[in-house]
């Protein structure tokens, strides 16, 4: 089977749904604010979840145990990636406690 070129997953098949780019296996489109170069911008559709650290999206899910999830920073609009499920739901519930707490100090 011949791999189907695509710029976002809503090119792809239900059977792989997640669209890669080929150059740099960032999940298509990139997350608002990341840059990548028009050659970077075309990608395959998969079937494979993301694993730890790898870019992830609607289209593009995490493997089991994983969570799709952007880490808070100074910067704006991290990519979206995946991580221990655990960890994320630890960092949501600090996230959630800190916006209710004004001496809480939120990133720059």
């Amino acid at each position: 089977m011949e791999a189907q070129l695509c710029r976002s997953g809503s090119q792809c098949p239900d059977s792989a749904p997640c669209c890669r780019s080929y150059r740099t296996g960032i999940s298509l489109p990139p997350s608002e604010g990341m840059d990548l170069p028009m050659e970077a911008q075309i990608g395959i559709c998969s079937s494979r979840l993301a694993r730890e650290t790898e870019s992830c999206g609607p289209s593009c899910a995490c493997a089991p145990g994983l969570e799709c999830y952007r880490l808070r920073t100074g910067m704006c609009c991290a990519p979206f990636s995946c991580y221990n499920a655990t960890w994320v739901k630890e960092m949501e519930a600090y996230w959630r406690r800190c916006h209710r707490d004004p001496a809480c100090r939120l990133p720059m």
